[in-house]
């Protein structure tokens, strides 16, 4: 007898679907195969959910006013378990988001093929803990690789896979370079940097494999369906890369821990110094540990920090100098000597600031609210330009300030291209590297400039954060950190902990001495990061959060809006009367204009164990597109 199967299915679209759509088929298919839909215009895959006979269920189809589509066709059969369907709907409800986007941005394209060429057999679930923990293991750099190495073979002993996640691609290739050996066969380095081709072939040797294997990889590759997982590990996990940047916004640090939980495997959360939220879950005994966390950070002995309100400037100089008197020494004894020396600096560009030193006016972008950055030689007019880093809009160097058509106008602040030029000057024979967004678009190329550098005796090395990824412990003699100001002038809530990670991670890079130029040397994270007092700073953040009622105290939710700034405005008004219990606030963005449009948040707050809170969940879900919503958001600037 001929019978038909109303599916619920599940699209995996960025487009916010609510609720499962409903197709038919001519055969029942249960929950967790992949299947592809027709959607709109397009043909695109989904996950079922639910399966139902069609003869109980006529009298619907013929009350609803839309005809049914069939499903196109079946993928796979076993692709996704209870557990993983289970976990992308707990990552949904916390992220305020449609379970369709959590799968779009989840499941790759090569996962998918990986899937749809793998029969795998292996359903039920493996697992040697009864009830899963979440562990911390705050340790140094060797400290930490080989715990790994020593977790890894005894998950083998128990026949269970691990997972590791790593931020960027340079540190899942140097974690794998360390853990590789011995287990050659069973062990795979997955990342952003394989051809689609290449990253097909390997998960699908992952899911292949008959034998539990280690995987190193980066958050959006790591959502692989293996169901002997025996443990997740989240290495560097105060990394800002673990945070989308763009919608739907995912945490992947709470995507890890979720299918931990779900697969009833541990997950341990390692850094050389952890997150104030992560320590905080410690001291309130949420979390566990793998060994008990010192807090103490190597390498504090090389930092010194000098006072640059301080430091004369020299005859017919500008008022505020590039480098201090013991910041040029050290550049000259590095290259007499031949030493490696890495110089770092925040910015890009020659000048991230330009003022008028008639009226005060900073020179801005005629479309965005940010400053133009000067680019280009100094000594050479032709080649100077202004350019703005949020739209992209550049002018010509030789022009005047718009409010009073003065010619007076002075460049401030530190940027690479100023420091390229010093050393041009100062060190015309010196070797000189340079990895920033503008020299090194990808990074494979930084990458290339970071080893030639690294097998020079004597160069120069200059680099923003994008280098210190790719850059090996002790591989430079001596750091000199240009300006740290352009980043402890940030009114941000995370800039504190930001900046004492990034000087510790200096610290570690050096084998002689790391200089911090700057003109708040009071800052207090500059002053832990010195003393080495991982426990001072934790303590100083828990305390300033708790007085300020910032996470981890609270749940911060931001919901962002551009366009024509009376429209803006008046809706988040609007909607802020809408969501009155929740003590919203309605502000401009810290830049507020980008290419003409207006751009505003509303910031709603909660108590951390308030959420999710399911009443406010489904009120977010339902905004309309215009909105974006960012549950627990890096910054609220």
């Amino acid at each position: 007898m001929y019978s038909m199967f109303i599916i619920s299915v599940v699209p995996f679209t960025p487009k916010p679907v609510l609720a499962p759509l409903s197709y038919y088929f001519h055969k029942e298919l249960s929950s967790g195969t992949l299947v592809t839909i027709p959607f709109g215009t397009q043909k695109i895959l989904g996950l079922v959910i639910e399966s139902k006979s069609a003869h109980g269920e006529k009298a619907s189809i013929r009350r609803a006013g839309f005809s049914m589509k069939k499903i196109c066709s079946v993928e796979s059969e076993t692709a996704f378990s209870k557990a993983y369907i289970e976990t992308c709907n707990d990552i949904a409800v916390h992220h305020a988001t449609s379970r369709g986007i959590v799968f779009s941005a989840l499941v790759s394209t090569s996962l998918v093929r990986a899937l749809r060429e793998t029969q795998r057999t292996d359903t039920a679930l493996t697992t040697h803990a009864e009830i899963p923990e979440v562990k911390i293991l705050e340790d140094g750099d060797e400290a930490r690789i080989s715990r790994y190495k020593a977790l890894t073979r005894e998950s083998f002993a128990h026949a269970l896979s691990v997972c590791i996640v790593c931020p960027t691609i340079a540190e899942a290739q140097r974690l794998g370079q360390h853990l590789i050996k011995g287990i050659e066969g069973r062990c795979f380095v997955l990342t952003g940097r394989l051809t689609p081709k290449k990253t097909y072939e390997t998960l699908k040797s992952i899911l292949e494999a008959q034998h539990s294997v280690l995987v190193i990889t980066t958050p959006a590759l790591a959502f692989f369906p293996r169901h002997d997982m025996g443990l997740y590990v989240v290495e560097h996990e105060s990394s800002l890369n673990y945070k989308q940047r763009e919608r739907p916004f995912l945490d992947y640090r709470f995507c890890i821990e979720s299918f931990a939980k779900h697969q009833k495997c541990d997950a341990i959360l390692g850094d050389s110094f952890l997150r104030i939220e992560t320590l905080y879950r410690y001291y309130q005994h949420t979390v566990s540990e793998v060994a008990r966390p010192s807090l103490r950070q190597e390498g504090s002995n090389v930092i010194q920090i000098i006072d640059m309100r301080t430091e004369p400037s020299a005859e017919n100089a500008p008022p505020l100098p590039l480098f201090s008197k013991e910041s040029r020494l050290a550049i000259a004894e590095a290259l007499q000597e031949k030493h490696r020396l890495f110089i770092f600096c925040v910015r890009k560009g020659f000048a991230p600031f330009t003022v008028c030193r008639d009226c005060g006016h900073i020179l801005s972008c005629d479309s965005c609210d940010a400053p133009m950055v000067l680019y280009g030689l100094k000594d050479v007019l032709e080649s100077r330009s202004f350019k703005c880093n949020r739209c992209g809009k550049s002018k010509n160097a030789q022009t005047v300030c718009p409010v009073c058509s003065s010619w007076r106008l002075e460049t401030y602040g530190v940027g690479i291209e100023r420091i390229a030029h010093f050393l041009n000057t100062e060190h015309p024979t010196a070797l000189t590297f340079i990895v920033s967004r503008d020299a090194t678009t990808t990074p494979q190329s930084a990458q290339k400039i970071v080893d030639a550098w690294e097998k020079t005796s004597s160069g120069i090395l200059l680099g923003t954060e994008m280098a210190l990824p790719h850059i090996r412990p002790k591989s430079a003699h001596v750091a000199i950190v240009a300006s740290l100001d352009t980043l402890t002038f940030l009114p941000d809530f995370h800039m504190g902990e930001r900046v004492f990670h990034l000087v510790t991670t200096l610290a570690s890079l050096v084998s002689q001495r790391l200089f911090i130029q700057t003109r708040t040397p009071d800052y207090a994270s500059l002053v832990y990061a010195k003393a080495g007092d991982g426990m001072g700073m934790y303590r100083y953040e828990e305390a300033s959060r708790k007085k300020f009622g910032y996470p981890p105290f609270t749940l911060f939710i931001k919901i962002s809006r551009h366009g024509q700034k009376e429209t803006v405005l008046q809706e988040l008004n609007a909607l802020k009367e809408q969501f009155s219990e929740y003590s919203p606030v309605v502000y401009p963005a810290f830049i507020s204009k980008i290419r003409n449009s207006f751009f505003a948040h509303l910031l709603l707050t909660l108590p951390r164990h308030a959420w999710p809170d399911i009443k406010l969940v489904h009120i977010l879900r339902a905004l309309p597109p215009q909105y974006t919503v960012n549950v627990d958001p890096d910054s609220l600037l």
